[in-house]
């Protein structure tokens, strides 16, 4: 796991909440999680300032994913972000929906 020294990062405590979580992600300090325990991170992800993340049913974030400032993923169903892939600053995931 990567370690941080700087107070830009979320400290080794928050990694560790997390299903799993690959090697040199970087987790900014302002970004929330929600339900950690359902979120599994791969390799060398971003996770920006101000993006929220609900880990839903399942959260699953491929290596090499950037997830932009502003985004969010809510909803309380499941999520597969594959490798190599990003979300723009301020997009909206919808993981699931009370409507029919």
């Amino acid at each position: 796991m990567w370690q941080h020294t700087n107070k830009n990062f979320h400290s080794k405590s928050v990694y560790k909440t997390l299903k799993t979580c690959g090697v040199n992600t970087k987790l900014y300090s302002m970004a929330a999680l929600r339900k950690p325990e359902n979120i599994s991170i791969g390799d060398l992800c971003s996770i920006d300032d101000f993006s929220f993340i609900n880990g839903g049913q399942e959260t699953i974030i491929g290596n090499r994913v950037h997830i932009a400032s502003f985004t969010s993923i809510i909803g309380g169903g499941q999520t597969l972000i594959e490798d190599f892939s990003s979300l723009a600053a301020g997009c909206r995931l919808i993981t699931g929906s009370d409507e029919c």
